[in-house]
């Protein structure tokens, strides 16, 4: 499907700050932001997936993000880690270790 195919074009993107990849890697953690407040709200559009699982797909998400985007400081890759950063510290009880080492990895 797409994300086998968006895969694909990400692997030669590393610290190129490809704009194409980057912006497929932030559309699909903006995706899995989305479906993880649904789960959490219980909408009837919530996908048949719990919590950790989304949060492991937007920890990949952010990581490959970090990695395209390594040593430009671009800025809004930097905001949406920091939006993700200031969530571990309010989301009680939510969040394991490695999801704060992956968003701590990817800043």
């Amino acid at each position: 499907g797409e994300l086998q195919f968006g895969a694909s074009r990400v692997n030669y993107a590393q610290g190129s700050a490809n704009a194409d990849a980057a912006e497929l890697v932030e559309h699909y953690t903006n995706v899995f932001m989305k479906l993880k407040r649904q789960v959490a709200a219980g909408s009837p559009q919530a996908p048949p997936v719990d919590r950790p699982t989304l949060e492991t797909c937007l920890d990949v998400a952010v990581l490959a993000l970090s990695i395209i985007m390594a040593g430009t400081g671009n800025l809004n890759t930097l905001r949406l880690l920091r939006r993700l950063r200031r969530r571990l510290d309010s989301t009680p009880g939510g969040l394991t270790y490695g999801n704060h080492m992956a968003i701590s990895m990817a800043l």
